[in-house]
């Protein structure tokens, strides 16, 4: 039917139409800007393309299968918020980005900064998504609200005032709440929740921080439920989704929208924006390291919480992702791939020694060393990294002659003890003990040390807490090379006596005679400095054993080493078996043979 008003008119009423459009889409343009910015969060989240709520955009990446740990980062916050209520199963493993780390789970998102012990806070994510107009049903795959839909319940000129018969001091649970965001004229201008949700929020506790700001007033859905239609409420947060069915049986259920899931499924998996350099830890122990991503080959591991530092890039594949990671072994960079579910990028709080196998400093180190299976142990120290490499690292095994060491470091804390100097005999004693390794001089020692108890119980006191001494025959004592080699890193960082002592011993070290210099010294790197000892002869079982142990600078870095071998025929089999893995450790450490 044709208009029957004059044309003037309705020129007039064409433009004030199209004037109404202009504004409306300039409120919303501006809307969708605010929504983008309002609870700005320090560091953006990771999938965070330009915001716009026109037009409405379809998921694209739907299919979703894999569940991840929570982070290691993230361990104590979703444990003390009780995040398996409302965050649910992680989807993604740590995300590293510029600022921090973040993680998604099935209904939300948490992210923390990158400085030590920054709080993890949950992330705007269905804040996001609306602004995106993200067209993923709310509550049901049959329900005809969207994140999109709710965009105009969003926007400031969608904010109310309170209902006339609340007050401040109402109960929420009998009256809900109302949020103030602004003020017009005066009066308080924001978004009311209905007294249904009020108890879902309080068994959140703090559900402001979980869930954010509201961002809408109740919604109404229809969503068909065994073929019958019903009526679903939903109110979204800036941080979440709650919705109930009105029209079901019983109390109403408060029901979380999985807008982690959504947030995935809009996106896909984030870009993952990693500084080179940027520190991390391996987790759990032991753990592998791959040469590319995916590969199922090993090339190093790590034994306990190893500090690493990141290459900078990172690869998906599937839904997994692969974080690149460097390791420095004294002055050699080693590098690999890990799957990011085996990495912290805070020290974790069992971190203890950080132990590798020799693999992680030399795969043919490694391969070498179990070719002798347990008639080798080994290991070595870098202190710059504070990384021990080791090979059966808790099995003792026959000192001989390096249990001298012991002596002397015992002996030195007793004269300290007693205000004294050593006398000119035991001097004499100490020089001839451990700089031609005599027996005699040891068994005097031993016994002005205290003997069995004066020793114990001493290294008992600085942390060596597996020496045994046999008192049968004190050359058959026992101790694992991994506290051998913390004894030597003890002496040389001055970390026991005075440091007067500490280089006392070192000296007496660095003058073994020339026929005693096998492992450390003989493999030091050219110009490099040493103090060593070693011990040899017919074992328990009347093989040959041979071990070395010391410490070696060179170029201004130092490495601390103890290797215990046996099984051997004698003196020079023994000796080719120790300075063969000895040179092999020492190429990997500093690049010299």
């Amino acid at each position: 039917m044709r208009s029957s008003l004059p044309k003037s008119l309705l020129i007039a009423r064409n433009v004030m139409f199209a004037l109404t459009l202009l504004a409306l889409f300039i409120t919303c343009s501006s809307t969708a800007a605010f929504v983008a910015a309002s609870h700005h969060t320090k560091h953006p989240l990771a999938f965070a393309p330009t915001p716009t709520a026109l037009p409405t955009r379809l998921p694209s990446f739907p299919n979703l299968g894999a569940i991840h740990p929570t982070g290691s980062d993230f361990a104590d916050y979703y444990a003390g918020t009780h995040g398996a209520n409302w965050l649910g199963q992680a989807l993604t493993p740590e995300l590293a980005d510029a600022g921090g780390m973040q993680q998604v789970f099935t209904y939300g998102i948490i992210q923390r900064g990158s400085a030590a012990n920054a709080p993890a806070v949950a992330q705007p994510i269905a804040e996001t998504l609306i602004a995106h107009g993200a067209a993923i049903p709310i509550a049901d795959s049959s329900s005809d609200v969207t994140y999109a839909t709710l965009f105009p319940a969003s926007v400031p000129a969608a904010r109310v005032t309170a209902p006339w018969w609340w007050q401040p001091t109402a109960n929420p649970a009998e009256d809900g709440i109302f949020t103030a965001e602004e003020t017009r004229n005066n009066v308080a201008y924001g978004h009311y929740i209905p007294a249904t949700f009020v108890p879902y929020l309080q068994s959140l506790g703090n559900w402001q921080q979980i869930l954010g700001a509201p961002l809408t007033e109740v919604q109404t859905a229809h969503i068909t439920v065994n073929g019958s239609l019903h009526r679903f409420s939903v109110l979204a947060f800036a941080n979440g989704v709650l919705w109930y069915d009105r029209d079901a049986d019983g109390a109403p259920a408060i029901h979380e929208q999985p807008v982690g899931k959504d947030a995935l499924a809009m996106f896909g998996y984030p870009h993952v924006q990693i500084a080179a350099g940027r520190g991390a830890w391996t987790l759990p122990s032991p753990m592998t390291v791959a040469s590319a991503p995916g590969k199922q080959d090993t090339i190093a591991t790590f034994l306990t919480p190893f500090s690493v530092h990141m290459a900078g890039d990172a690869k998906w594949l599937g839904n997994t992702l692969w974080y690149h990671i460097r390791w420095k072994n004294l002055m050699e960079l080693r590098d690999g791939w890990v799957n990011a579910d085996q990495l912290a990028f805070d020290k974790p709080r069992n971190a203890g020694m950080q132990l590798a196998a020799l693999n992680a400093l030399s795969p043919q180190l490694q391969a070498d060393a179990s070719a002798y299976g347990a008639n080798v142990t080994m290991a070595i120290y870098d202190p710059e990294s504070d990384h021990y490499y080791v090979y059966n690292p808790y099995e003792g095994l026959e000192m001989a002659s390096m249990f001298k060491v012991p002596i002397i470091v015992t002996l030195m804390h007793d004269i300290e003890v007693q205000g004294r100097d050593l006398t000119s005999d035991e001097a004499a004693e100490a020089t001839s003990m451990i700089e031609v390794s005599d027996n005699i001089a040891e068994v005097e020692l031993y016994d002005d040390a205290g003997g069995y108890w004066g020793v114990t119980n001493y290294l008992n006191s600085i942390g060596i807490t597996d020496l045994d001494i046999n008192t049968g025959g004190i050359g058959s004592t026992l101790l694992s090379p991994l506290s051998t080699v913390r004894l030597m890193e003890m002496i040389r960082a001055h970390r026991i006596l005075t440091p007067a002592h500490c280089d006392y011993i070192l000296n007496l070290m660095a003058n073994v005679v020339p026929s005693q210099q096998v492992g450390v010294a003989a493999t030091a790197p050219p110009g490099a400095s040493w103090a060593m000892k070693i011990g040899y002869g017919p074992g328990m079982d009347t093989l040959w054993l041979m071990d070395s142990m010391g410490t070696v600078t060179y170029k201004g870095h130092s490495y601390d080493l103890a290797i215990y071998s046996r099984d051997s025929q004698d003196f020079a089999s023994g000796a080719y078996i120790v300075n063969h893995l000895c040179s092999e450790a020492v190429q990997a450490l500093v690049g010299v043979p």
